[in-house]
């Protein structure tokens, strides 16, 4: 699987480049086979100055289905493409599971004791 890195405003290291490589590889090894294309941009959003100021966006092509995109801001580079990760992970399943299910799980859930009788005032 590979993985496409940009960078913004900033030099990535090559301990930063490794983690973003082995964590991502870990999240998305099990759809592998269903994506097309991954690309990781990381930017430093205000210049190095204090706060949730490192980014990383990701954007997922699955062959089939609409593109993934998933963002994560944190204090540093590592702890936010450790959330990125994770939220690629969870994003993808969701995006992969059945429609019909997707449906399925929206509907409210009937009470199996009232199914099939009228309402209240109708009858």
């Amino acid at each position: 699987m590979a993985i496409i890195i940009r960078t913004q405003g900033l030099s990535i290291s090559p301990e930063l480049k490794a983690h973003l490589l082995r964590r991502f590889t870990f999240a998305l090894y099990r759809f592998e086979n269903r994506i097309s294309q991954t690309e990781v941009s990381v930017k430093d959003l205000n210049g190095g100055k204090a706060g949730l100021n490192k980014s990383v966006l990701v954007r997922i092509g699955l062959a089939g289905h609409e593109t993934v995109i998933v963002e994560a801001t944190a204090h540093d580079h590592f702890a936010a493409v450790g959330l990125a990760a994770r939220r690629c992970k969870r994003a993808i399943r969701r995006a992969l599971k059945d429609p019909l299910e997707r449906r399925r799980a929206a509907l409210p859930q009937l009470d199996a004791g009232h199914a099939g009788e009228p309402a209240a005032g109708f009858g």
